[in-house]
């Protein structure tokens, strides 16, 4: 990844570098052709910046040209071709009977050969109004800004994110100029530390690893590993250099060293036959005695234990209140718990919380709050998104005992209090209009396993399926690749033969009709290419050079069978994980005409995402007809789907996830940026006379929101 790839994907706009033109050499024809290419995919130059394009070199232009056409191609997914197993698709699959439907798949599932003899039709162009995104000119300073903002940022970043502050740190002449005073997020640091560190292994790691867990993620970085911590690790051999600058780190931490370490165990053994610490034992003792504690089973006594001790009678809450005082994280997460069992004093354990939760960081204090907000509703279960790098949601009873209103009213009050005094320290805001619409969209927090989009949304968002409320057709999209031959894979063996030892993959696009309770109301796929407002382009079972598949959903159609939802479901029919493909991805477009244009129009594509989880089943989005909103999903199934891999027999599944992302409960933009007008200036209904305006485009400035308003 480049340095105008950052900036292209993250402010959307370019840094012209190259020599003026030779002589008469006129770059203006060059700048035009890129104008025209660019508009085949939504995208056009600013006026600044196709002027300053226009003083550079037709070879300058040319090569960022192609660069940039090339990155826009893919994240709309306009970089590989397209041809349906109908290529007249959606009209020739309503007009033909289903016994030529039935013959013409059967002739593809035995022969894996193409069924179709018809040629393609001309089609009538595009004919409906598209907006248009525009690239525009920036600085030098604006893009050290990106590095600023990533580093900044009060949450853990997505995989795409880690790797433009990577080119980033490495690419700019002076990063360590635009690296903030503070790093908030741990994750964040450590990839910031292992970057330095690969290319200085002796670098000084003194304010970038201050605990154990620090170090485990720079080491886990620098072997490649998931530096949440929530998958194994396999370890690579480290420099010495490397080693004793890692085992200085460890000899430099607290206190709890050993307790640290604990919490890991099992990986820091395996570490510490990498990091060899008995070569070192007389210049790091404390690294030594606590290798050795863990290998041979030495007690560690731990803040946990204390505290389950304290809570263990469950009468004396002042000792506990003050135990967990000293830790006000640990405090913070057992604070439902404390006010359970405490009831009778909950109003103290209250005051002792708030006393000290200024020390928590600001995201960790939204959760809380909203947590309180939603107490008092008769919820049976809750979602919970496990740490990791696969975007997996497990669904959990709720606490069974309530907490009365009044300490509910009183958490949520006292949190804004800190939270306000927080914000008041920031730069004023005048008068602020906050648009209703942010209220549809969480909080971005934990984006470590946010999949590679087009636009990315936290999960749970509500975002308008378009800019023109008036089309009717809604089509998906999926495209994917085999196996490459020489990497057979391990999917499972079907009636058809053993076709996957040769890295067939077969991957179905469905999408299922859920009614306004989820329960399933009908489903269009592999096995119903067509039903009441929705059309399959057929099924496609390998793809030895790219295979596609389509769904049309009329939405005015669909929505006269009952059902309001549709959710887009993509299944590894052949069982292999969707990591482990060369390419996949998906995404949905809408049309006013679906006849009109080619099947794949990219300037017509509202969203594309890459299917990179660790499952075979992935949600990506949930379209509420009825409100024509998205509501980004993103979402794998944790479970294994059952057999046959398709709707039908997951019905269950799907819905129970589909209901619970649809009804998400987390803290909202709305609710973010009211705290700080309050803080920080004056509330207005007019946008015409604020001074500060949030529209809802602000939800898509990801790294900003975590940036400058989740500090601590």
């Amino acid at each position: 990844m480049t340095l105008q790839d950052v900036y292209l994907q993250k402010r959307l706009k370019l840094l012209p570098k190259g020599l003026p033109p030779k002589g008469n050499s006129d770059s203006r024809a060059t700048v035009a052709a890129l104008q025209k290419n660019l508009e085949a995919l939504g995208f056009s130059l600013s006026r600044k910046l196709a002027l300053a394009l226009a003083e550079l070199g037709k070879p300058s232009v040319a090569n960022l040209g192609t660069a940039v056409l090339n990155q826009l191609k893919e994240s709309k997914g306009a970089h590989v071709n397209y041809r349906p197993m109908y290529p007249n698709f959606p009209e020739q699959v309503m007009e033909m009977s289903e016994l030529e439907l039935y013959w013409r798949a059967l002739f593809h599932y035995i022969t894996l050969g193409d069924p179709n003899t018809e040629d393609k039709r001309d089609r009538l162009p595009l004919s409906e109004k598209l907006n248009v995104t525009v690239i525009d000119l920036g600085t030098e300073g604006d893009l050290a800004g990106v590095l600023t903002e990533l580093a900044a940022a009060n949450s853990s970043l997505s995989q795409s994110d880690k790797d433009a502050l990577v080119a980033l740190l490495n690419g700019l002449d002076d990063p360590a100029s635009a690296l903030p005073d503070s790093i908030p997020q741990k994750e964040t640091l450590a990839l910031i530390a292992a970057t330095l560190l690969a290319r200085n292994p002796s670098a000084e790691l003194t304010g970038l690893a201050t605990t154990a867990t620090d170090v485990l993620r720079i080491v886990t970085q620098l072997s490649g590993g998931d530096i949440s911590l929530a998958e194994k690790t396999s370890y690579k051999n480290f420099s010495r250099p490397l080693r004793k600058t890692l085992l200085l780190a460890l000899e430099n931490c607290g206190a709890s060293l050993e307790e640290d370490m604990l919490r890991h165990k099992g990986k820091w053994i395996r570490l510490g036959e990498k990091l060899h610490p008995g070569q070192y034992g007389k210049k790091f003792p404390r690294t030594l005695e606590a290798f050795r504690k863990l290998r041979n089973e030495v007690a560690i006594p731990t803040f946990a234990s204390k505290t389950e001790a304290a809570l263990k009678d469950g009468s004396d809450w002042e000792s506990a209140a003050r135990l967990l005082a000293s830790r006000p994280g640990d405090f913070l997460r057992r604070l439902d718990h404390m006010l359970r069992t405490y009831s009778a004093n909950a109003t103290a354990v209250l005051t002792v919380f708030l006393d000290v939760a200024d020390a928590c960081s600001t995201p960790a204090l939204l959760g809380l709050r909203e947590h309180f907000v939603n107490r008092q509703e008769k919820q049976d279960t809750r979602q919970v998104f496990p740490k990791g790098s696969t975007s997996k949601m497990k669904v959990i009873p709720t606490p069974a005992k309530n907490l009365r209103k009044d300490t509910c009213e009183k958490a949520i009050q006292g949190i804004e209090h800190i939270l306000k005094a927080r914000f008041a320290k920031l730069p004023k805001l005048g008068r602020v209009f906050i648009h209703p619409d942010l209220a549809l969209y969480p909080v971005p927090f934990a984006q470590r396993s946010a999949a590679k989009a087009l636009r990315t949304l936290p999960r749970g968002s509500h975002a308008p399926l378009d800019a023109d409320d008036k089309k009717d057709t809604l089509r998906f999209f999926i495209w994917w690749k085999n196996m490459p031959s020489d990497k057979p894979s391990s999917g499972i063996t079907d009636s058809f033969g053993d076709y996957h030892d040769e890295g067939r993959v077969d991957i179905d696009l469905s999408c299922a009709f859920l009614k306004e309770d989820f329960s399933l109301s009908n489903a269009v796929t592999y096995y119903n290419l067509r039903d009441i407002g929705g059309t399959h382009s057929g099924d496609v079972v390998t793809a030895p050079n790219g295979a596609c598949e389509f769904i049309d959903i009329s939405i005015d159609k669909v929505l006269t069978t009952g059902a309001r939802y549709v959710a887009a479901v993509i299944k590894s029919y052949t069982g292999q994980p969707f990591r482990n493909l060369p390419e996949c991805f998906c995404g949905w477009m809408t049309r006013d005409h679906a006849q009109h244009g080619e099947v794949f129009e990219a300037k017509t594509v509202q969203n594309k995402a890459d299917l990179a989880g660790d499952t075979c089943v992935a949600i990506p989005v949930i379209i509420d007809l009825q409100e024509r909103k998205a509501i980004w999903a993103d979402i794998a199934l944790t479970n294994p789907p059952s057999f046959p891999n398709n709707v039908e027999a997951n019905k269950g599944s799907i819905s129970l996830v589909c209901k619970n992302i649809a009804s998400l409960k987390r803290p909202t933009l709305h609710t973010l940026l009211r705290l700080h007008a309050e803080a920080r200036g004056t509330l207005t209904d007019n946008p015409e006379k604020a001074e500060t305006v949030f529209n809802p485009d602000f939800a898509y400035e990801g790294t900003k929101i975590t940036g400058d308003f989740l500090s601590n």
